[in-house]
């Protein structure tokens, strides 16, 4: 059984983990164009692995999970969105975060040192952008 998000998601960069909201089953990602292949697979594990993917449709994209379960409410992902304020205001529980709708420019970015540091380096290392906002390089 698949079942599509209620509302559209957030544009991601990467996504690293689907998980149901209580973290017990992960789902993997298929490529809507392989979803039929991955369901017919002859191996049982692999066929009834839990699965995600994306789809772009008319009002943006949306999430399908696959899971044999009926009260599927929820499931949580870990990613890096593509607009940090599109997932600040993204629906939690059913509920917009007001003070990120209202405030965009008062929000803390949330990221984890170790990506801050890897783009940090990335920045540095393609020399296109003075860091030191140093007019006169030596």
């Amino acid at each position: 059984t698949w079942h599509k998000s209620v509302e559209v998601m957030p544009r991601a960069i990467k996504i690293f983990n689907v998980n149901d909201m209580y973290g017990f089953d992960k789902y993997s990602e298929v490529k809507w164009n392989d979803i039929e292949s991955a369901r017919n697979f002859r191996l049982k594990t692999i066929k009834d692995e839990p699965l995600f993917s994306w789809k772009n449709e008319q009002d943006g994209m949306h999430l399908y999970l696959s899971s044999e379960k009926q009260d599927l409410r929820a499931a949580t992902m870990e990613f890096i969105p593509e607009d940090y304020y599109e997932a600040l205001i993204f629906p939690q529980c059913g509920k917009v975060n007001m003070d990120a709708w209202c405030n965009p420019l008062d929000q803390e970015i949330g990221a984890s040192q170790m990506i801050i540091a890897r783009v940090i380096n990335m920045i540095k290392e393609s020399n296109a952008i003075d860091l030191l906002n140093n007019d006169n390089p030596k």
